[in-house]
């Protein structure tokens, strides 16, 4: 079961209850944040949100010309398929959050055995009136 089909859904993540949300845009620069991250783990065999050079998700998503208003970043290690990975995420609360969250976008990305999601909101770009 992918995000798309999750999110169509109301379910509880522990006991915080999530009504359906609107399917994610992919985005390619959240997929390029999601990439080097996974790339960066799997090298140094360490399931973290924190880069090699102290990054953080925030930092990652931005050096891709992503303006973000909102984001979460989830990981995993050590599932084959993208059904098995959501359907773990969606066992733990955080992860099933983050899923479920207020998000419009999503880059997802694999390298190995260690899997990256990036969810975010762009700013909304304001015009004086």
């Amino acid at each position: 079961m992918t995000q798309k089909s999750l999110r169509s859904k109301s379910c509880y993540c522990g006991s915080n209850y999530f009504n359906k949300q609107k399917p994610l845009r992919y985005n390619k620069k959240l997929e390029k944040a999601a990439a080097i991250h996974a790339k960066d783990i799997y090298e140094r065999k360490t399931l973290s949100h924190t880069g090699r050079n102290g990054s953080k998700v925030q930092e990652r998503i931005k050096q891709q010309s992503y303006n973000w208003q909102s984001y979460a970043e989830i990981i995993a290690e050590g599932y084959d398929t993208i059904e098995e990975v959501f359907d773990a995420w969606m066992k733990s609360p955080g992860h099933c959050k983050s899923i479920m969250g207020n998000y419009e976008e999503v880059g997802i990305f694999k390298y190995q055995d260690y899997w990256v999601v990036d969810f975010g909101t762009e700013k909304k770009m304001q015009f004086p009136e």
